[in-house]
């Protein structure tokens, strides 16, 4: 236990003490450092979340103004999705472990549907991507892909031509 000195009579006082024996005066209680800090991240916390919401918001909002605005720019985007994830299943098919597949950041990488998957106006897909995988010593190996698929109804895709896939060197 430790004394403080009051600070209306000045005689000792324990820490621990609500009150001074002496004259009694209320002690102030300090706030301890983790106090502090903790307080300031759940502040900084309710301002991110509310700014983040905002946006999330906004950006719902614009998102179904442009669905409705343009429904078949809407339906190529989804269109070549399930084209990227096709040609994806394609090409998991010719490797030798398929299990060690990885395609990048299919979002917002350097590949993606939205670069990488192109309509022909015969109406079927051109992929075109790498794949990360191990080859049959263990090695990881970057393999490019070319991949021509078309859609044929009811959830079936198949090959248009040969799959294409070279090893980089």
């Amino acid at each position: 236990m430790a004394l403080t000195t009051c600070k209306e009579c000045g005689k000792p006082v324990s820490s621990k003490a609500e009150k001074c024996p002496n004259c009694g005066v209320t002690i102030k209680v300090k706030t301890s450092g983790c106090a502090w800090l903790f307080l300031i991240l759940v502040i900084l916390g309710v301002v991110f979340t509310g700014m983040f919401a905002n946006e999330f918001s906004r950006v719902r909002k614009a998102s179904a103004v442009y669905e409705t605005d343009h429904p078949d720019e809407v339906q190529n985007i989804a269109e070549r999705l399930d084209a990227w994830s096709e040609a994806q299943k394609f090409v998991k098919n010719q490797l030798k472990s398929p299990a060690t597949a990885n395609f990048g950041d299919g979002m917002f990488g350097e590949q993606s549907a939205a670069k990488n998957a192109t309509k022909l106006p015969d109406g079927s897909y051109m992929v075109k991507m790498w794949v990360d995988s191990q080859n049959a010593y263990g090695a990881m190996m970057r393999s490019d892909c070319v991949v021509h698929l078309k859609y044929d109804g009811g959830n079936q895709w198949s090959l248009a031509e040969p799959l294409e896939m070279a090893q980089r060197q």
